[in-house]
C-alpha cells in the first residue's frame, strides 16, 4: 500500500512538481469550502500517480497556482470523479484547459451504471473495496486537520486510476472510448460559475408567468449573481429564489414599494431594495430568451413515438434514458430543434438512426 505525503510548504510543493513532471496520468480530487463565500476556497488537493499519493494543503503553501499550471498542461491526463465542482475550484487558480479530462462518473454511466453514481458504490462494483464515507461535514478550512480527516480525503483519490483502467477496458470493448472523450471535453468546456439560465429555469412556478415577469425574474437572477460575485457571498445570502419568484410575480405597488410582497426579509430590502427596484423599472432590460421554447412541451404526435423509440434505444445501449437524450431534448427535437448536446458526436449518429426509423414508420402508415 502506498504511503501518502502531506505537503504544507512551498519547497515540498516545488519538489513535487518536478517529481510528477513525467507522469502523464494523474488522479485528482479537491476539498474546498463554500459555506460563507460565492467562490469556492480551495483547501486541499489530493493526487495519485502510479507511484505516489499526495495531499497538498493549499492554505499553507505560498503559491498553489504554479502547481495547478503544471497539471493543466497539454500532455497530462487528469482523472477525477464527478469533476464539475473540482474544475470550478481549480479554474479560479488557472484558466488553462489543455489537459485531457477523464471523469469516472461519466465513464461508469456509459457502461451501464447509474448516471450519478458515487465513488463508494463505484469502487465496490469495480474493485470490491470499501471506503469510509462517514465524514460528510468537515470544515476543510480549520487547522490542524485530524489524521482521520486527511485519510478520508486521500481515499477519494487513491483508487481512481485502477477504477479508470477497468472502465476503460469496458468502454473499449463497447467501442465507446470516443463517447467518453466527447462527454469529458464538453464538461471541460463549461464556463465555471456561470449558469444564470440554469438557475432561472429552476425557479419554482416560473413557467406560469407571462413574458414580462419572466424577464424580471431572469434579470434579478443575473443581478444577484453579479452582486454575489462582487461581494463573494453565497447567492442565497443576497436574496433567495423564493423571494425572486415573488418579486417577479407581484412587482411593485403604485407607490413603488414592496409592501404587497410577503416573506422578504427587512435586511434584504435595506441593503438591496433600491437596486432591485432599479431592475424592475428598467424597461430596456429585455432578454433575448425565447421563453416559449424554454418551457414548452411538444404536443406533436411525433413526440410520443420519438420518446418511446429513444427509451428503447437507451435500453439497448444499456445506459439511462437522460444520459442518451432528455425529455426536453426529445420535445425540442420533435419540433425540429437540436440541442448542442445532440447536434454532433455519438448522440447525433444514434438520433439520425431513430429519425430515419420514424420516417419509415410514418411513411408506411400513410
Amino acid at each position: 500500500m502506498k504511503i501518502f505525503e502531506y505537503i504544507s510548504n512551498q519547497d515540498a510543493l516545488n519538489r513535487l512538481i518536478y517529481e510528477i513532471n513525467e507522469d502523464k496520468i494523474i488522479a485528482i480530487d479537491t476539498e474546498f469550502s463554500r459555506n460563507r463565500t460565492y467562490f469556492p476556497e480551495l483547501c486541499l488537493i489530493q493526487l495519485a500517480t502510479k507511484n505516489k499519493l499526495v495531499c497538498i494543503d493549499c492554505l499553507c503553501v505560498e503559491d498553489i497556482n504554479v502547481f495547478i499550471d503544471s497539471l493543466f498542461r497539454k500532455n497530462k491526463v487528469l482523472i477525477m470523479h464527478s469533476a464539475r465542482q473540482d474544475l470550478d475550484a481549480l479554474y479560479l487558480y488557472s484558466k488553462k484547459r489543455s489537459f485531457t479530462l477523464i471523469d469516472t462518473q461519466i465513464g461508469a454511466s456509459l457502461v451501464g451504471e447509474k448516471a450519478q453514481i458515487g465513488l463508494k458504490p463505484l469502487l465496490d462494483l469495480t474493485l470490491k473495496k470499501n471506503i469510509d464515507k462517514s465524514f460528510t461535514r468537515i470544515d476543510w478550512k480549520k487547522r490542524p486537520l485530524s489524521d482521520d480527516e486527511i485519510n478520508y480525503a486521500i481515499e477519494d483519490v487513491k483508487y481512481l486510476i485502477p477504477i479508470w483502467n477497468i472502465l476503460k477496458s469496458k468502454l473499449i470493448k463497447l467501442d465507446r472510448m470516443s463517447w467518453i472523450e466527447e462527454e469529458c471535453e464538453r464538461l471541460k468546456a463549461i464556463e465555471p460559475l456561470k449558469n444564470e439560465l440554469g438557475l432561472f429555469l429552476k425557479l419554482k412556478g416560473i413557467s406560469s408567468l407571462n413574458e414580462e415577469k419572466k424577464d424580471i425574474a431572469y434579470n434579478l437572477i443575473k443581478w444577484r449573481e453579479n452582486k454575489a460575485r462582487l461581494l463573494n457571498l453565497p447567492r442565497q445570502w443576497i436574496i433567495g429564489d423564493k423571494q425572486i419568484s415573488l418579486i417577479a410575480k407581484k412587482g411593485l405597488n403604485k407607490k413603488n414599494d414592496f409592501i404587497s410582497i410577503e416573506n422578504i426579509p427587512e435586511n434584504i430590502l435595506e441593503k438591496y431594495g433600491e437596486e432591485i427596484k432599479a431592475e424592475l423599472k428598467n424597461k430596456d432590460n429585455r432578454n433575448s430568451n425565447n421563453y416559449s421554447e424554454l418551457f414548452s412541451t411538444s404536443k406533436k404526435k411525433d413526440f410520443e413515438l420519438l420518446n418511446k423509440i429513444a427509451k428503447e434505444r437507451s435500453k439497448e445501449l444499456n445506459i439511462e434514458n437522460h444520459i442518451f437524450i432528455t425529455e426536453k431534448e426529445i420535445s425540442d427535437l420533435s419540433r425540429g430543434l437540436y440541442s448542442e448536446r445532440i447536434k454532433n458526436g455519438w448522440r447525433s449518429k444514434e438520433i439520425n438512426k431513430i429519425l430515419q426509423l420514424i420516417s419509415k414508420l410514418t411513411n408506411s402508415s400513410e
